[in-house]
């Protein structure tokens, strides 16, 4: 038997008036299960009772899920603000958590969105049942909160913007060194007692061996070789495990290199005959004796060879005698016998160099006609002040200071000699740090006569803005002054510089290069460490939280409205609906209701804002009423 309240309407039908069948006053129709009993007996009690029994069950009765819901909710809100808190600014490898911090965050983020958005839902879904209970409202109204209720309105997000950036950071300190020089103390000397010695007073000189160093004389050569084409040497023995150190300032003891140009000393002469004066000409050793017609081109150097490039007139392809190293060269250690370091109290050799232009070179024009070029250039002792920094395993060493200043009470002879000696040999040797005398290329004894004396001290003066912990004065032993001076001296080892510089296009470059090898090698020599700060490129975990305010908002909004509507729901004593559908069935099923909807809704000028709803509480519950 078909039910009396279903039809079956087709299209372009009217539907008719339904009789009702169903009068809320007459007895209705039989239970079948206790839920409907306990709705349907409701009605029997009177309304103080219902007061009653509704204020027994407490305000929270059917919320419980709702508010178990809510507390989860807000518990995991405050631990992922708590999480992100302790993320904030940490470096990635610190987060040692099991899972990662994407996927906490994901997981906290998705608790309180999921429970708080089914809370609200609830809420929605009672709230329609409040809000017409206090007013009528049309039906568009009650349909928005319905669809809101199961719908996207009801699932608020959470979103915090996570940024990854990454800094160099200091990962530990004095854990990267690199070596310097703080003194000198290399070769060996030896008295001998049996030698003559011709001076003003007995026992004031003595006579000694000297043992040079291989190190300082390899260096030495090495220093000139091809420098026109290399780049300044890197700083000996840097150790830094991250591949990236800083450094801070320090010093170290060195060679400092200075040239100026002395063309203006260069003499030219004519002459007739054999170009044979220079030791690098061909014809200085040759058997073969000729006369012609010669250029020279020389500086007046008190060495211990004329200073002088020479050859026949004409170009260089046409020449009897063209010289083996296309520059000359010649030393001196004194600086009363240099052109520009007069003054020099740390003077370890200075050295005139004398190039023609490449064009002879290159046979364009004869060596009469060339334009000559003089340099002079000093190695002398000094400290310097450096900075490095290690990027990517590539060190930059720079030099912020140099000084060739030396401590007055430096470099004074041991024992107690008369000033009339001490007079003379003032006189006799000034500024200069070394009582032999030494011509270049000449070959020197064995047992060079020495004044003993104390250490060479040269300082950083007191006036440079240098931090304190930076050492200003640095040791240089005589031993190792008087080694380093025989080896530059030496005829080898000047014949190997003056074929090296003819390979250089920089004669200023080429003295720059060795003299930071030889400050190199003096710091191997020594050993000593300066320490710096390991870096490390560390990727930290940042909290845009200026995007954290509208989660919040939503958050503590929707936290709100769910207890207010709980609140609001208990003091109009209204039941605990929320979204279920039967409970909405049950408010409109009187047939006139449904025939009246129906026919709005098929209706050419429906408009769901012209049917007001309102709920009304009657003794068996609550009834939805639609009008116009």
């Amino acid at each position: 038997m078909q039910n009396e309240y279903d039809y079956t309407e087709e299209p372009g039908t009217d539907v008719p008036d339904y009789p009702s069948t169903y009068e809320r006053s007459s007895s209705p129709p039989a239970i079948e299960n206790e839920d409907d009993q306990e709705l349907e007996a409701s009605p029997s009690l009177s309304s103080d009772q219902q007061k009653h029994e509704h204020k027994n069950r407490g305000c929270f009765r059917g919320w419980g899920l709702e508010i178990f819901s809510l507390f989860i909710a807000i518990s995991a809100f405050i631990s992922l603000i708590t999480v992100l808190e302790k993320a904030d600014n940490l470096p990635i490898i610190g987060w040692t958590f099991p899972l990662s911090l994407n996927a906490v965050v994901s997981a906290l983020s998705v608790t309180m969105r999921t429970l708080l958005a089914f809370a609200i839902g609830s809420c929605l879904g009672q709230g329609k049942w409040t809000w017409f209970k206090k007013r009528q409202g049309s039906l568009s109204r009650f349909i928005a909160f319905d669809n809101a209720s199961r719908g996207p309105l009801g699932y608020p997000c959470v979103q915090s913007l996570i940024t990854y950036k990454g800094q160099v950071d200091i990962t530990g300190q004095n854990n990267s060194k690199i070596v310097k020089a703080t003194r000198l103390d290399v070769g060996k000397w030896s008295r001998e007692t049996t030698a003559e010695i011709g001076f003003v007073e007995e026992g004031f000189l003595n006579n000694y061996h000297i043992y040079s160093d291989v190190g300082i004389a390899t260096i030495s050569v090495l220093g000139f070789v091809n420098t026109s084409t290399s780049q300044p040497s890197k700083p000996p023995s840097v150790s830094c495990q991250t591949g990236n150190c800083t450094w801070p300032t320090y010093s170290s003891l060195g060679v400092c290199s200075t040239c100026f140009d002395i063309s203006e000393h260069i003499t030219k002469d004519k002459g007739f005959g054999m170009p044979d004066v220079s030791v690098l000409s061909p014809c200085h050793d040759s058997s073969v004796v000729f006369v012609a017609n010669y250029t020279t081109y020389s500086v007046p150097y008190d060495s211990g060879r004329p200073l002088l490039i020479q050859n026949t007139d004409g170009l260089a392809n046409q020449s009897a005698c063209l010289p083996r190293s296309r520059v000359g060269l010649s030393a001196v250690f004194r600086p009363n016998e240099t052109y520009r370091f007069a003054n020099s109290t740390s003077l370890l050799a200075s050295f005139v160099v004398l190039e023609l232009q490449t064009d002879y070179w290159d046979s364009k024009i004869a060596i009469e006609d060339s334009t000559p070029k003089a340099t002079e250039c000093a190695l002398e002792y000094c400290g310097r002040i450096h900075k490095a920094v290690m990027r990517n395993g590539d060190i930059v060493e720079s030099t912020i200071l140099e000084s060739t200043s030396i401590a007055i009470d430096s470099f004074k002879p041991l024992g107690e000699y008369s000033q009339e000696l001490i007079d003379v040999v003032q006189k006799e040797y000034g500024n200069s740090v070394s009582d032999i005398t030494l011509k270049a290329f000449a070959e020197t004894n064995n047992f060079p006569t020495i004044l003993e004396r104390n250490d060479l001290q040269v300082e950083i003066p007191i006036t440079a803005d240098v931090p304190e912990h930076v050492q200003r004065v640095f040791n240089i032993t005589q031993t190792s002054i008087v080694t380093m001076m025989r080896t530059l001296a030496d005829s080898t080892t000047l014949e190997s510089i003056a074929y090296a510089l003819s390979n250089s296009t920089n004669v200023i470059t080429s003295f720059d290069n060795a003299a930071h090898l030889l400050s190199n090698r003096m710091r191997e020599i020594d050993g000593s460490m300066a320490y710096g700060s390991s870096e490390q490129w560390v990727i930290y975990t940042h909290v845009q939280w200026r995007f954290f305010a509208l989660p919040i908002v939503v958050v503590v909004a929707g936290c709100l409205f769910v207890i207010g509507t709980i609140l609001d729901s208990t003091r109009l004593q209204i039941e605990t609906k929320k979204t279920d559908l039967l409970s909405t069935l049950i408010t409109v099923v009187d047939p006139e209701t449904r025939a009246f909807l129906r026919k709005e809704k098929r209706g050419k000028d429906k408009d769901e804002d012209k049917v007001l709803a309102k709920v009304d509480k009657e003794e068996d519950g609550l009834v939805l009423r639609f009008f116009k």
